[in-house]
């Protein structure tokens, strides 16, 4: 800089009594906190590398020498997501950007924000008394199982709606990872969870199964009718 140059300054503080006034160059530069979030205001989707992976958080390096923070509940819309299983350092990800603090230096960043609330699908979608679905079994429960669903969704079947027959012990019945097939009986929002019944489903299946051999065995009758008819008519005009 040289003598004579104008330039901007911020006035810090005024001395009166030594008649002195501090001035900052540096702060009238905007910190880059503040053109990132100018850049880039709340839902936009931008993509930035893994930096570190915590058990409850990832950090994720936007800019150069500038890292956002993803927790825990803005990761997966899963409940119970593995994030080391998931994410690794050096992975480039896209995130939505959810706030800039620009005075605390932080940058909340999401990642199942990217999608729509499985959850909320599955309300619209699923029909209580009308929908089977398939899933797997993934944690045995004393009261229960707990099923998940497509899209991360989770079930829950109680002891008493796992079969006809009743058991004591609820491991003797199903195992983990095996796949059950049970119909939406009802859903438990607070916990976003659905209500199953596989004894439901099997009762369905009896009847499906009731009701298609009745209506094969009606037209089986119908047929054997058909024949004695033709046969009746040919021997009355050999007579």
């Amino acid at each position: 800089m040289n003598r004579g140059s104008h330039v901007e300054t911020v006035v810090l503080e005024v001395d009166r009594d030594k008649r002195r006034i501090s001035l900052s160059l540096r702060r009238i530069e905007r910190s880059p906190w503040e053109i990132f979030k100018e850049k880039n205001p709340r839902g936009t989707r931008i993509k930035g590398k893994v930096t570190n992976v915590t058990d409850k958080s990832i950090f994720v390096e936007v800019e150069e020498d500038l890292v956002g923070l993803v927790r825990f509940n803005d990761i997966s819309w899963k409940p119970n997501a593995n994030i080391n299983e998931s994410f690794k350092v050096e992975d480039e990800i896209e995130v939505v950007v959810l706030d800039v603090d620009e005075k605390n230096r932080r940058i909340r960043l999401g990642i199942k924000q990217l999608t729509g609330d499985p959850w909320e699908e599955a309300l619209e979608k699923y029909k209580p008394g009308e929908t089977v679905l398939t899933g797997k079994d993934i944690h045995i429960k004393e009261r229960g199982i707990v099923v998940e669903l497509e899209y991360g969704v989770e079930g829950f079947i109680k002891g008493s709606d796992l079969g006809q027959e009743r058991a004591k012990d609820i491991s003797k019945i199903v195992k983990l990872d095996e796949e059950i097939t049970a119909q939406v009986i009802g859903f438990e929002r607070k916990k976003r969870q659905v209500n199953l019944s596989k004894k439901r489903y099997e009762q369905w299946l009896e009847k499906e199964r009731v009701s298609s051999f009745m209506t094969s065995q009606g037209e089986a009758s119908v047929k054997l009718g058909d024949l004695l008819g033709e046969k009746l008519k040919s021997l009355s005009k050999q007579g």
